[in-house]
């Protein structure tokens, strides 16, 4: 007989009899749904948003805060100028990205804005360029929001749960309980 690992109150990691040991595949569909939920319940999942606030600041733009699903936001300011930050958008981010659409629009109004000022570079509206710049942050940052949200989801999923779970080989009791 096969035996799991288990933890018992001394600290000690014993090996005890619990029956065979089965990979994610061998388990049944009510037990990949036990395992799927302990991922998602204890896996290491923290943190998880760290890799979307190192990408914003590649270019440009620190994330303070951020909320999902019904309330979904996010907060930041630019740490570069905008136009460097739509340059650095379109030079790292691809064309499917919206991130790379929403520099796109910015760099076409700001181009449009720059050949109505006159030639010391003031704008005839000054406004109309805040506005533009505030413009621009705020729809990065709602590209932003939505990129957590997307990346929320996908760890909740069962793909993301099958994946971990398989990357790591873990193996389980008959029901789905971890050895």
């Amino acid at each position: 007989m096969t035996t799991c690992c288990e933890e018992n109150p001394s600290g000690v990691i014993a090996a005890t009899p619990r029956g065979k040991e089965f990979t994610f595949d061998e388990l049944s569909a009510r037990a990949k749904d036990r395992a799927r939920d302990w991922w998602r319940e204890s896996a290491g999942q923290d943190d998880w948003w760290q890799s979307t606030y190192e990408d914003a600041a590649e270019i440009g733009l620190e994330i303070t805060e951020f909320d999902l699903d019904r309330s979904k936001y996010a907060k930041g300011k630019f740490t570069k100028d905008e136009m460097t930050v739509a340059r650095l958008i379109i030079a790292g981010h691809g064309e499917k990205c919206p991130t790379y659409q929403t520099a796109i629009k910015f760099l076409a109004e700001a181009v449009l804005m720059d050949a109505a000022s006159d030639g010391d570079g003031y704008y005839a509206e000054e406004e109309n360029a805040v506005e533009l710049q505030e413009g621009f942050l705020k729809s990065i940052l709602e590209n932003y929001a939505d990129m957590l949200q997307a990346e929320s989801e996908y760890l909740s999923s069962d793909e993301a749960a099958e994946e971990a779970i398989a990357s790591m080989d873990y193996t389980f009791t008959e029901d789905g309980e971890l050895c």
